[in-house]
């Protein structure tokens, strides 16, 4: 397996204005939906994080890809691919989903849930887990995944990991925990917000 650290990325930064405009029209859905008041105040625009997300796998060409805690879609939306699907636990999260972006498939489910509720799915290219797995024990998110890239046989895992010394976050995972599933390389990334690092996980060898 090998390891690489891509340190050269471009700067993303937030616009004052989208991110005003965003908050309102997000802060009118809350008035609605009452969703975690999170997703008003961290939106697509306010997040460079997420930019840089988007950036990254839309340098791939991934053909399908599934966002694991997708929230309202900012992130998944933008993603290109043919075949999108967006998960979410919260109800009214996806219900606000389906309205704003119809490109993509949402659908309310747990990370356990995955695999049933894609049933009718044969493959997936890319798993997506960005900004909720550090509320997840780490045997558990190993197992988890697991499973999936069993069921789906998928060519990349992306996920972010907090880095340790930003506490407020219940779990702080490590690159090596990944190495339990036995990926052909993982390309690391820093984000531009410093509290989390990207990781890449290839399974076909590409990387």
């Amino acid at each position: 397996m090998r390891i690489s650290d891509e340190s050269s990325y471009t700067l993303y930064s937030r616009n004052r204005f989208a991110c005003f405009f965003s908050r309102v029209k997000l802060f009118l859905y809350w008035t609605l939906y009452r969703f975690d008041f999170w997703h008003v105040m961290s939106s697509y625009d306010c997040k460079p994080y997420k930019q840089q997300v988007v950036g990254i796998l839309n340098q791939y060409d991934i053909k399908s890809v599934v966002e694991i805690g997708c929230g309202l879609g900012d992130i998944v939306s933008r993603v290109s691919a043919p075949s999108k699907f967006g998960i979410d636990r919260e109800v009214s999260a996806v219900a606000v989903a389906k309205k704003i972006d119809q490109s993509t498939r949402y659908i309310v489910a747990s990370l356990d849930q995955v695999e049933d509720s894609l049933n009718y799915v044969d493959q997936v290219d890319c798993f997506m887990l960005i900004n909720f797995t550090h509320n997840i024990e780490t045997d558990l998110l190993v197992k988890e995944l697991k499973h999936l890239l069993t069921r789906f046989r998928p060519r990349y895992i992306f996920v972010d990991i907090i880095k340790h010394d930003f506490r407020g976050y219940r779990y702080h995972h490590k690159v090596m925990d990944f190495n339990k599933l036995q990926p052909s390389s993982i390309n690391s990334f820093d984000s531009v917000d410093r509290v989390r690092s990207f990781l890449l996980l290839s399974f076909d060898g590409d990387l």
